[in-house]
């Protein structure tokens, strides 16, 4: 009965460890999804700032 309790015990803790380690995968796997859209975001603001520029100097030149 011992046994039945340790190797019961035991599986349950490496249950929680495996959970433990899922949600620090997602954790991480969103970290980088947000990353990538903040760097998506900057590339695009940066674009529209180059576009403003261009358009600047387009109309000054007519």
């Amino acid at each position: 009965m011992v046994e039945k309790a340790e190797k019961a015990e035991e599986a349950e803790k490496a249950e929680e460890a495996e959970k433990a380690e899922k949600a620090e995968e997602a954790e991480k796997a969103e970290k980088a999804e947000k990353a990538k859209e903040a760097e998506e975001a900057e590339k695009a603001e940066e674009a529209k700032e180059a576009e403003v520029e261009y358009n600047l100097l387009f109309y000054r030149t007519i």
